[in-house]
């Protein structure tokens, strides 16, 4: 095996057919975790303007103001693929209702399709409406105000063991991975194609040799790369494939704009990271 699994040691015919070796299959179909802002939802069963998020700006240069659109962007971020598919849901409300100076609790909460309840259930309450809840909570989070509440909330996340850096560098790797030719992404799949085909074993000791990350002299965007990879386990390499498949069937004008839009989320991401340093100072 060679040391790094995305040195093309392939010709590419005239055909676009490879001659050493045959592609393998990724099964199922992969969700692409595309980042986008999400769309402010109203806190359920919350009376008042405070359960309505604004429709504000996101903050791309400092201070950051921690607004609903900075913390609805930094979801997006966090958790991409249940924001784009509306699993994440925010509830705003007062510890104290009709008290303006009450503390503001904001929590967050895994959106659960609803579900029948089963004959084997206990009989339903005269209200009830059959069906069983609709919402998991993830975490929570009080402050003096909205904005602190919304910060609290983020560090709460982040205490669950969600690392933003691993987040920034998740990002700044796609940013750069949209910039790439056509024939250096068609190499970047050979390698992650390789890469199912290894070892357990060879698995472990790929992730010793790429620590520290230059090591060997390989290029960061090559190293951060395959980290990513590794770090993911065999698993998650048809989502990455998958990211690579939809990088090629895009323009390149169109590649470029999706390299941008991953750019002004690490910014952001950074923006962020240094608000949230300077609060433990």
């Amino acid at each position: 095996m060679s040391d790094n699994p995305f040195d093309d040691l392939y010709q590419i015919l005239s055909n676009g057919q490879i001659p050493s070796g045959q592609a393998i299959a990724f099964p199922g179909t992969v969700q692409v975790p595309i980042l986008r802002a999400p769309p402010a939802m109203p806190a359920n069963g919350v009376a008042g303007p405070s359960s309505q998020y604004d429709a504000g700006e996101v903050s791309f240069s400092p201070p950051l103001r921690w607004s609903a659109a900075d913390l609805n962007y930094l979801l997006g971020a966090i958790f991409p693929d249940q924001t784009v598919g509306r699993a994440i849901l925010l509830e705003l409300r007062n510890e104290t209702p009709n008290s303006p100076s009450s503390p503001v609790r904001l929590g967050l909460y895994l959106r659960i399709p609803p579900q029948q309840r089963p004959v084997s259930a206990p009989a339903a309450a005269p209200n009830d409406t059959g069906r069983l809840v609709s919402k998991a909570l993830i975490t929570e989070a009080t402050g003096a105000t909205e904005q602190a509440a919304r910060k609290a909330l983020v560090q709460a996340i982040l205490a669950m063991g969600v690392s933003l850096r691993h987040v920034t560098t998740q990002h700044l790797v796609l940013s750069h991975l949209y910039r790439q030719p056509d024939f250096a992404l068609q190499s970047i799949k050979r390698g992650i194609q390789g890469m199912a085909a290894v070892s357990e074993v060879e698995w472990v000791e790929r992730m010793v040799q790429l620590r520290p990350v230059k090591k060997d002299g390989m290029p960061w965007f090559e190293a951060r790369l395959e980290m990513l990879l590794l770090e993911g386990g065999f698993s998650g390499l048809p989502k990455w494939a998958s990211i690579v498949d939809v990088a090629l069937g895009l323009r390149e004008e169109q590649r470029v704009e999706w390299a941008k839009t991953y750019g002004e989320v690490v910014r952001f991401l950074d923006i962020v990271q240094t608000d949230l340093d300077m609060a433990e100072e």
